[in-house]
């Protein structure tokens, strides 16, 4: 309620006033749902990308395991074929992982016993590759994503928190105006405050909304 004697400068500052803690108010209210919105993304996107770095580990132990399988069963078929027995290496063969008996046949085709060109082994050959490696890292990937993806709802949150500081120094402004009576000083305080309202107001009608 107005004093008595209120200038009109005075009335129409106390309504902008008015107005513009009501806007702060909401302001702040909507800025604290949508950091905790953003809170809530960024803990999610974390916990799935650790799942993920789970699985791809899994993956990447499974893909390990078979590899050194394909390994020991190679070096039993190499070590029977050079010895001259034919049954061991022939057991061996039928023991191979499809994926590497398909590496291992490109290998024959370069005649290793022979030729001292051809690779070594036939993990060594170009299309060779255990399918569990692929899992692992599309897996992999999925969870940098997902990371990077947390990464950005934090930064969002953060974002958020600090218009809500910029609207609680608005309001300080305010109050500190309504203790001054001289007309460009409460001019100059609640100038102030209204720009950063303004500034306040933008930096939220551009941040994405969850």
């Amino acid at each position: 309620m107005n004093k008595p004697g209120a200038t009109r400068f005075t009335v129409a500052s106390e309504i902008i006033s008015a107005a513009m803690m009501a806007l702060v108010a909401v302001a702040t209210a909507w800025s604290g749902y949508q950091s905790a919105r953003w809170s809530g993304v960024q803990s999610t996107d974390y916990s799935a990308a650790s799942a993920k770095r789970i699985a791809a580990g899994v993956a990447g132990l499974r893909a390990g395991q078979a590899g050194l399988l394909d390994v020991l069963i190679f070096n039993d078929w190499l070590n029977a074929t050079l010895a001259g027995n034919a049954k061991q290496a022939g057991l061996d063969e039928k023991r191979f992982r499809p994926d590497f008996a398909v590496a291992f046949n490109n290998w024959l085709k370069t005649d290793p016993l022979n030729n001292p060109a051809a690779p070594a082994s036939p993990l060594l050959m170009p299309g060779y590759q255990e399918p569990n490696d692929a899992v692992a890292q599309r897996i992999d990937s999925e969870a940098s994503s997902l990371f990077t993806a947390g990464l950005g709802a934090n930064q969002q949150s953060d974002d958020y928190v600090l218009t809500t500081v910029v609207l609680a120094s608005v309001l300080f402004f305010i109050a500190l105006s309504q203790r001054f009576e001289n007309f460009r000083i409460r001019l100059s305080l609640d100038g102030m405050a209204l720009l950063m309202l303004i500034a306040a107001l933008y930096r939220l009608w551009l941040f994405p909304v969850m």
